[in-house]
């Protein structure tokens, strides 16, 4: 039954964050596209706003990533109907006048509300030793991977708008050539725009390097408990084999006897495996370990119920080799 516990959850926390490498962070679609910029003059924010709003249609959000922060955030821009949607737990979301207005404002996650400080009655999130006043709160959704941002900026603020335009950014619902059209109106930048690709690969990689520690630790704990399992099954077999034996004798063939063998550790499996899942369950659902993933996946629970069997039947094979050795007299004494 541990073997079962820990097997579910280590398939199902594999299962759960390869699902969720899918899911992007920060509403971000896969047909996004990606662009680093960089330029030695005195090209601004401001003029990528600026290009934004006058040389794109309506209908798309970008972000500029900020990598080297204490919190990780982005700041952001949009215009006409978008994919940006925080759950809003306090206050409001960004509105276009917000960005017309070049407002100091951002957007914060809840966790990081103790970061503010109040003044003259109003809540303020502090970057870049700069303040800005937050004017929402928003709930982010569990998540083992391509966790959402802490907070958003206003990218067109005012304390936005003289920072330089080197950097990497998100552009949404703009297709490739659409946002290399309106880079390409930004005299003296230099820029590489490339869509967005997760291989198979990649998606691994992911899961790894997010939760590799959590799938080592259970695969260890599997390794340890695996080391009294052979012990386990052996004593099962060597009290089942009297009984094989005297069915030998009564003229049972090999074959019903392997079959007898296998159905009734093929119960046992079973029953262990539904105990286990079940206390895996509740371990995930009650969330006992915050670095679980708190969804039963259901490929997640196929896959270690097969590696179970597997494990459990090459485990039925190896002692029934031993113990095939010994002669029906040797057992029977």
């Amino acid at each position: 039954m541990s073997v079962s516990i820990f097997v579910s959850l280590c398939f199902t926390t594999i299962a759960e964050g390869y699902k969720q490498t899918v899911t992007l962070s920060d509403f971000l679609s896969e047909k996004h596209v990606q662009a680093q910029i960089y330029t030695d003059e005195n090209i601004r924010i401001s003029d990528l706003v600026d290009s934004a709003r006058r040389d794109t249609a309506n209908n798309f959000f970008i972000y500029k990533n900020f990598e080297s922060t204490a919190d990780t955030g982005k700041a952001v821009y949009f215009k006409g109907k978008n994919n940006f949607n925080p759950h809003m737990v306090e206050g409001r979301n960004f509105t276009e006048a917000d960005f017309i207005d070049k407002t100091n404002t951002v957007l914060i996650e809840e966790s990081i509300i103790n970061k503010c400080v109040v003044i003259n009655g109003k809540r303020y999130y502090s970057f870049n030793h700069q303040n800005y006043e937050v004017i929402g709160v928003y709930q982010s959704p569990e998540k083992l991977m391509n966790k959402d941002s802490l907070f958003y900026l206003n990218l067109s603020s005012e304390l936005q708008q003289d920072y330089s335009i080197n950097g990497l950014y998100f552009f949404d619902s703009l297709g490739l050539q659409e946002c290399k059209s309106m880079l390409s109106t930004i005299e003296k930048i230099e820029y590489e725009v490339y869509p967005y690709e997760l291989s198979f690969s990649q998606s691994v990689n992911i899961v790894f390097n997010n939760i590799g520690i959590v799938i080592v630790i259970l695969c260890i704990s599997i390794l340890l408990i695996l080391l009294n399992i052979f012990g386990a099954t052996y004593a099962w077999i060597l009290n089942k084999y009297k009984e094989i034996s005297i069915r030998k004798l009564a003229g049972a063939t090999d074959t019903h006897i392997r079959f007898y063998t296998l159905s009734s550790y093929f119960i046992i499996l079973l029953t262990s495996f539904i105990i286990g899942s079940a206390f895996s369950y509740a371990i995930l659902k009650i969330q006992i370990f915050s670095f679980l993933p708190h969804n039963v996946n259901f490929i997640g629970i196929i896959a270690s119920f097969v590696f179970s069997l597997l494990l459990g039947f090459s485990t039925l094979y190896l002692c029934l080799q031993h113990i095939s050795k010994k002669e029906i007299v040797t057992v029977l004494r």
